[in-house]
């Protein structure tokens, strides 16, 4: 029996299926804390990597980067910004092959790489999910996984961050994080504040790498739509920069008002509020200081307005 077999899912019309263990594949996620979500957007695409942990990979100089499909009920373990990119487009014309189970982890932690060359390696085998019964299942156009499992997939490429259809920010787990263990500053931090720093840098540096992944193009004359992440994360950064800020300064409006602010975004970014709040205070009062975030992420997106939710 394959190693995979201990992990075959049942698919839909067979014996013992079941819908919340048969999960339909269509998106897959990268899911980064805000430092690294910041490199990423810095080097516009998802580095492939050497493989550093327990896995059987480890000691090859096979690069990867790795994604999952999996939801985390009670917060995610890597971070609190996911990138979500096409299942079908990412493995399109790619060979499929199976790394291992990590038994220890839980649920266990099943690996695939997808790759687009054939590897001759003794450490991986072949793998064809119309046929083989293990996790990963394609069944027509459709793709499916076993949702009893956590799926890792092992990508052996970059991966270009133009390709990212959606970003949006999750909440940490509050206990556990993979990467940086008890080190961590996000396990309590709320969705909202990673949307802030990332959108204040993207707006604070004119940095234009996901505008289609935040603010979709509406399809009519116009231009973009605003997005609830695009909002919440404007909604944040106007809050982060009014709360106990004292507004002195004499700036009302215009491309000086938009400069320091553009300033001020850049340190929230980084988590330097304090230095944000002494930039913003160099505007005239709170409702310019809203004017002018409203006014820069309006020409930075593009958008013809801000929906209010």
């Amino acid at each position: 029996m394959a190693e995979w077999s201990r992990y075959e899912l049942k698919l839909p019309g067979t014996s013992r299926h079941s819908p919340f263990t048969c999960k339909p594949l269509a998106e897959i996620y990268h899911v980064a804390h805000v430092a690294e979500a910041l490199r990423i957007i810095d080097d516009t695409r998802l580095k492939a990597r050497p493989v550093y942990d327990e896995s059987r990979l480890n000691k090859t100089r096979i690069h990867v980067t790795w994604m999952s499909p999996n939801y985390w009920q009670n917060g995610w373990i890597y971070g609190t910004v996911r990138f979500e990119f096409d299942w079908k487009s990412l493995i399109d014309g790619k060979q499929i092959y199976w790394v291992e189970a990590i038994t220890k982890y839980s649920p266990t932690a099943c690996r695939f790489l997808i790759t687009d060359r054939n590897v001759s390696c003794s450490l991986l085998k072949a793998y064809d999910p119309n046929t083989d019964d293990g996790p990963l299942r394609e069944v027509g156009d459709d793709w499916f996984w076993n949702g009893d499992v956590c799926l890792e997939i092992m990508i052996e490429s970059d991966i270009l961050l133009a390709d990212c259809r959606k970003v949006d920010f999750v909440n940490h787990h509050p206990d556990i994080c993979r990467l940086d263990k008890d080190a961590c500053k996000e396990r309590n931090q709320a969705s909202h504040i990673s949307a802030r720093k990332l959108l204040s840098y993207l707006m604070g540096s004119a940095t234009h790498t996901l505008d289609h992944a935040l603010n979709p193009l509406e399809g009519q004359p116009g231009g973009r739509r605003t997005t609830h992440v695009t909002q919440v994360g404007l909604e944040s950064t106007i809050h982060a920069l009014s709360t106990g800020t004292q507004f002195s300064g004499l700036i009302r409006k215009g491309p000086d008002a938009r400069a320091i602010i553009r300033a001020a975004m850049l340190q929230l970014a980084r988590g330097r509020r304090n230095q944000a709040r002494r930039l913003a205070g160099l505007l005239s009062s709170d409702q310019v200081l809203e004017d002018t975030v409203n006014s820069i992420a309006q020409r930075h997106f593009k958008l013809p307005y801000l929906k209010s939710y």
